[in-house]
């Protein structure tokens, strides 16, 4: 299929002498930092390492070690950006910076990191 396609492109161009392949845009990290998630079902926080990429934030248990690369082992689940994805500011008792976004809430440490992280989620759908 495709991904055994790019695989192999892949695979070519790392067999060159000091060749680095590129990053597809979709990859590109745009931000990544630990956050708070709350779970969908049980509603416990828990802290993730989260990576806002183009169209998409992946949340892991721990960090990556290569974050430009496919990790679907170590990735626990990913919130989709769409183009009018919205994501809010949003408050909870005893933490006052989240952010809403796709059913899924966030809560970062300050207003600061709350704003950093919305406007790069911003730029992931496309709207910055």
């Amino acid at each position: 299929g495709e991904s055994s396609r790019a695989r192999s492109l892949w695979g070519r161009a790392m067999s060159f002498p000091g060749a680095t392949p590129p990053v597809p845009a979709a990859r590109k990290v745009l931000l990544a930092g630990t956050l708070e998630k709350r779970g969908r079902w049980r509603k416990e926080w828990n802290y993730r390492f989260c990576v806002v990429r183009r169209e998409r934030i992946d949340y892991y248990l721990t960090a990556p070690a290569l974050m430009e690369e496919e990790n679907e082992e170590a990735c626990r689940g990913f919130i989709p950006l769409r183009l009018r994805s919205e994501a809010l500011a949003a408050e909870e008792p005893s933490r006052p910076f989240c952010i809403t976004i796709g059913g899924e809430l966030l809560s970062c440490g300050s207003r600061a990191e709350q704003q950093r992280w919305l406007d790069t989620i911003g730029a992931g759908c496309g709207l910055a």
